[in-house]
Formats: C-alpha cells, sequence, structure tokens
C-alpha cells in the first residue's frame, strides 16, 4: 500500500511540476505582453500598454515619449485592436522579435498589418533583461 501511495505522490508531483523549456517559457512570456496590450487598448488603458515598453525604446528613430503619443493617437483613431497568428522568433535568449497580425478597427473601417511592417512593427522587438521581457524597438541587430 506504502508503495502505491509513493507512487501516485510521484505522479501527483511531476504532473503539478512545469517541465516547460526555457524558449517555451519566454514565448509565453512575449504572447502574453502582446495580450496584455491587446485588452489594455481594448479598455484605453495607455498607462499599462507602455509598462511593457523599455525606457529606452527606439524605433525607426521615435523614442518612449513619441511611442506613447503613437498609441494615444491610435486610441482617437481606433476602437479595437486585435493581435493573432503570433509567432516568436529567438535570436538570443535576450532578443526576440514577434511576427504576428494586427487588426486595428474603427467604427467605420478596419486596417490590418503584419508584423513586424514597415509602417509599425512598433511593438515587435523585444528584449529581456533582469528576467522580463520589454519592447525595445528596432534598435539591436537581430
Amino acid at each position: 500500500m506504502k508503495y502505491l501511495i509513493s507512487i501516485f505522490i510521484l505522479l501527483l508531483l511531476l504532473s503539478c511540476s512545469d517541465l516547460s523549456s526555457p524558449e517555451e517559457v519566454n514565448t509565453s512570456m512575449i504572447k502574453e505582453i502582446l495580450e496584455n496590450i491587446e485588452t489594455a487598448f481594448n479598455f484605453a488603458d495607455s498607462e499599462v500598454i507602455m509598462s511593457y515598453y523599455h525606457p529606452d525604446f527606439l524605433h525607426n528613430g521615435d523614442n518612449y515619449q513619441n511611442e506613447e503619443l503613437r498609441w494615444q493617437i491610435r486610441s482617437i483613431d481606433y476602437n479595437e485592436i486585435m493581435i493573432s497568428d503570433i509567432e516568436i522568433e529567438f535570436f538570443t535568449d535576450f532578443s526576440a522579435i514577434a511576427n504576428f497580425t494586427l487588426i486595428l478597427k474603427s467604427i467605420n473601417n478596419e486596417e490590418e498589418f503584419s508584423e513586424p511592417s514597415n509602417e509599425n512593427g512598433d511593438i515587435s522587438y523585444f528584449h529581456k533583461e533582469s528576467g522580463e521581457w520589454k519592447i525595445l524597438g528596432n534598435q539591436l541587430e537581430y
């Protein structure tokens, strides 16, 4: 009986443990950031969106303040954002690019982009620092 209980406890512990690879964990973390940005935008919470940005953000010459303004303009022009088909490409343990479809919806029209794109791409470039992924922009060589 003790043997059966020991096996049961061992199986229970194994089923509860996290056996994910580091890449799976990092992919999950970045996808969660994008999902949180989507939710925050749909609730008009730019503070939450900007919390995922590195303070040294730089993308095509635009810094953190420019990016904050970009989100304010997006919230004026669009009611809803949808991010789908997310694929993450890792270059090191600390840098990644997220490729996805970004749909910005307004009452009158809909625009769709594949990211990173020349038009946007601003939320595609990630850097991991102190165990946390942040949006850094395309300033690093990927």
